[in-house]
């Protein structure tokens, strides 16, 4: 069950230090002055997509802005720190909810603190403190949307102002648009190669953004090429970009890359005043077959084979000569 947890005295930057939420007050009290806030946000009209808040101290943390996921997968959502004196994180919390802006999401699924016993089974950390990025053991259907990273030092809690928003993939309602890959295709090891991938287009209009995921092995596999280029597994890191639309583009191909690979696409739709919607597609794979070029030449043209087709060359000259020399016996 998502436990409802009451900051110590957490200041809004831009309102009067008077305004914050302690462990005094109640959850309705939380909630009111959350409401609040919240109004005086839109009011502001400065709501603005920051991965991370720079603190006078020289602290910070810093998250992706979005991620995809598949139901049933393990993930890791990503977040960073820096400090100026390392050990003085003290404790390290995760809060999810609904909304862009970390502070007025309070529900919170995980925290390192070991007075705290009834952490959700199934969230974890890292490897608290050098990463206290969360793992998901278990991603379900209906995770929250975001995802906000809180650090507590010796000198207050840091955070990003915005969180990470996670985007399931596998809706059960119709996709309005497909994502189509070949089945295989064949590259040689130490050259490049580019595998396919096509979509249906929505109307021009409407769409805000695009986003190009590939996925190594199964749907759920480590990504190949990801906009953030942290969450590139290291075998492929330098080695992948995107061309044309959605294309993967390989370079310098090892063995190892003998595998499936899964074409993903995020359309980002404007559903109205402020208001928009993820939808994402996948491909049913490619399957990449990795060569060794030497070996191929070899195959084509084995020792038997040139040995063959050279004596029966040599046959064929001696023929003509015998010919030749019938005719020309035949002159005489």
């Amino acid at each position: 069950m998502v436990q409802l947890v009451e900051r110590d005295a957490i200041t809004v930057e831009g309102f009067s230090p008077q305004l914050f939420l302690s462990k005094k007050q109640t959850s309705d009290k939380i909630m009111h002055l959350n409401a609040l806030i919240k109004d005086s946000l839109k009011s502001l009209q400065q709501i603005q997509v920051f991965h991370y808040v720079l603190y006078s101290d020289g602290g910070s943390v810093s998250q992706v802005e979005e991620l995809i996921a598949v139901p049933g997968e393990e993930m890791i959502v990503p977040c960073h720190y820096r400090v100026k004196t390392p050990g003085e994180v003290q404790q390290v919390s995760w809060y999810t909810g609904d909304d862009i802006e970390c502070l007025l999401n309070i529900e919170v699924i995980y925290t390192s603190d070991p007075k705290v016993t009834d952490n959700l089974h199934r969230f974890s950390l890292v490897n608290f403190p050098e990463d206290v990025s969360l793992r998901i053991h278990s991603v379900q259907r209906s995770e929250y949307q975001r995802f906000c990273c809180f650090v507590t030092t010796s000198h207050g809690e840091i955070y990003s102002r915005i969180g990470t928003e996670l985007i399931i993939t596998g809706s059960p309602s119709p996709s309005p648009f497909t994502v189509t890959q070949p089945y295989n295709i064949t590259g040689h090891r130490g050259q490049s190669v580019t595998l396919n991938c096509s979509y249906s287009s929505y109307m021009e209009s409407d769409v805000l953004g695009v986003n190009i995921y590939w996925r190594l092995g199964n749907i759920s596999g480590p990504y190949v090429y990801h906009p953030y280029k942290e969450m590139v597994y290291p075998g492929y890191s330098g080695r992948t970009e995107i061309t044309g639309a959605a294309d993967l583009h390989i370079q310098r191909l090892e063995m190892s890359d003998d595998s499936m690979y899964y074409c993903f696409v995020m359309v980002k739709l404007c559903t109205g005043n402020r208001k928009y919607e993820n939808i994402i597609q996948y491909g049913e794979g490619t399957r990449l077959i990795v060569t060794d070029h030497a070996q191929t030449e070899s195959h084509l043209y084995p020792p038997t084979v040139i040995f063959v087709s050279y004596i029966g060359f040599k046959f064929f000259v001696a023929l003509v000569l015998f010919i030749l020399a019938l005719v020309c016996y035949k002159d005489i």
